[in-house]
């Protein structure tokens, strides 16, 4: 069962990537938002537990999150099984002992970094001109990986302080 990226790119081709997962990161975003408190609850920490640990032995299902296009498996059942390890993780993180501040910021901005970084990306793209060379993908992607860690923890930082501040830009100044 593909997923619908995987749809759209077979009757439509040249459609840009960001349209193809547009669904399953606002799938991934209503999930995140209805689970956020109930993620916490020792009930659902077991079930997903349950879910994670028995699909991951007999059925992986593999979703190329980028493309929306499954791997391997099936795309009903690795959403599933997707949103079972964020459950787990988040409540691993929630220990005292895990809490490292970079961890617990990545995901505190989350929806910062998922919106910001395909921006970052294609700008970094145009000053490297890394589409042009004949290189491998994984050069673009520690490029990408390393701007991405400057870059989208000041914007959210950035963004967090002119929102607490309530600084708005002011254009002309008004003389009464």
């Amino acid at each position: 069962m593909p997923g619908g990226g995987h749809f759209v790119s077979e009757r439509i081709s040249h459609i840009p990537l960001t349209l193809l997962n547009t669904a399953l990161g606002l799938i991934f975003y209503i999930i995140g938002k209805y689970m956020r408190k109930l993620q916490y609850d020792k009930r659902t920490l077991a079930v997903s537990f349950i879910v994670f640990v028995a699909v991951s032995y007999l059925k992986p299902s593999i979703i190329g999150f980028r493309s929306d296009d499954v791997l391997e498996g099936n795309w009903m059942i690795g959403v599933v099984n997707c949103v079972a390890g964020i459950v787990i993780f988040n409540n691993l993180f929630k220990l005292r002992m895990l809490q490292l501040p970079l961890l617990t910021n990545v995901g505190k901005y989350s929806m910062d970094y998922y919106c910001a970084h395909w921006i970052l990306f294609n700008v970094i793209v145009l000053i490297y001109s890394l589409r042009d060379q004949d290189i491998p993908n994984y050069y673009e992607l520690y490029v990408l990986l390393a701007w991405s860690a400057i870059v989208l923890p000041c914007f959210s930082y950035w963004y967090e302080y002119i929102h607490a501040n309530g600084l708005k830009i002011q254009y002309s100044k008004d003389k009464k």
